[in-house]
């Protein structure tokens, strides 16, 4: 055993020493104690060894303050790497954090932008996760959103539309009957007061009461035909027809009224092989309508023509000319409301057209 400052003579035996004890033993010994020798607390590890004779023990002595040292310096190097380690850890995970409260924000927001209407905003893709299967989600939400949003304005645009056309049909339609129901009404009153006895009289009268009851059964028949176009219920009978007989189908309905208001109707017709392939009964009520409004405009001695001419190698254009004033351009663009007729305003006369 070694100890600073001290003969050897008198250094007491040191069998004894629990660490000593212990290698002896054949274990490996320590002990922490205050050396009596020199009065300061000592760290003692003792281990058996083979020399220089069996039995031997080779035993180490530190200053306990060196090891407190020693331990400090340890601990020290063992905080700080941990420290260092841990730093950016707490960078990521805050960084992560702060990824994911962003993510999160702008969930909060895009389902606010919901609640007030918004379904044209979409959120970003964000791959894979819990937040990114949440805003795929919500972006299919939002896109059937959008979609109901989009079908329900156009039934709203065209309920409004469809209310439009009823209440504009209501008005031109009472407008349309109150006449030819004013003149019944007024010549049949004629007729109960008198007029009956004179035979000139009540022929002329009744021809007009009867004229004005034509009327009305067409008016009537154009409401029907147009209520079952709106309701969708309109079904067509399509086949082939001559071409030149609708023409004169249609001539010979209308040439009465047009004689009866001096006015001249022609016919031009097309080439004797020109047939379509249509519903006759709607192209004689579209003939008939179109024909009728060029007499109810065109002034007394004035004409209307009644024709068709080819339009391609498979289309033929039926058309009524008049010599009446024509339509103001500003009421140009609602003429093709009901998408059946094309018309044009110019150089003095009115032409519409039909196409099959």
């Amino acid at each position: 055993d070694w100890s600073s400052d001290v003969c050897s003579s008198d250094l007491e035996n040191h069998a004894g020493r629990p660490e000593v004890a212990q290698a002896l033993a054949g274990r490996t010994g320590s002990s922490l104690r205050k050396s009596p020798t020199v009065g300061i607390d000592f760290f003692y590890v003792a281990i058996p060894v083979r020399l220089p004779a069996p039995g031997s023990v080779l035993r180490l002595a530190v200053p306990a303050t060196e090891v407190d040292e020693r331990v400090n310096e340890l601990r020290d190097a063992v905080l700080l790497a941990t420290t260092l380690a841990f730093i950016p850890a707490v960078l990521l995970a805050a960084w992560f954090a702060r990824r994911a409260s962003g993510r999160l924000g702008g969930i909060i927001e895009f389902t606010k932008g919901l609640t007030e209407g918004n379904f044209s905003t979409r959120l970003p893709s964000t791959g894979r996760g819990e937040l990114g299967i949440l805003a795929d989600r919500l972006n299919e939400t939002s896109e059937k959103l959008q979609f109901m949003m989009d079908r329900i304005e156009a039934e709203h645009a065209e309920l409004e539309k469809v209310e439009s056309i009823r209440k504009d049909f209501v008005i031109n339609v009472s407008h349309e009957l109150r006449t030819p129901l004013a003149s019944i009404q007024g010549y049949t009153e004629t007729l109960l007061d008198g007029a009956i006895e004179q035979p000139g009289l009540a022929k002329k009268f009744l021809n007009i009461i009867r004229q004005n009851t034509e009327r009305l059964t067409r008016l009537t028949a154009d409401l029907l035909v147009l209520s079952r176009v709106e309701l969708g219920q309109q079904t067509f009978k399509f086949a082939p027809h001559p071409v030149n007989r609708l023409l004169q189908d249609n001539f010979d309905s209308m040439l009465p009224l047009a004689t009866q208001k001096k006015i001249a109707l022609h016919l031009e017709p097309a080439s004797e092989s020109a047939a379509v392939v249509c519903d006759a009964e709607a192209v004689h009520q579209i003939l008939t309508n179109l024909v009728e409004n060029a007499i109810k405009y065109t002034t007394e001695n004035g004409s209307v023509t009644l024709g068709a001419q080819p339009l391609g190698p498979e289309q033929v254009e039926f058309f009524v000319r008049d010599t009446g004033a024509g339509i103001p351009a500003d009421d140009l663009n609602r003429l093709l409301d009901r998408k059946s007729t094309r018309l044009n305003s110019s150089h003095g006369y009115i032409s519409y057209a039909v196409f099959c």
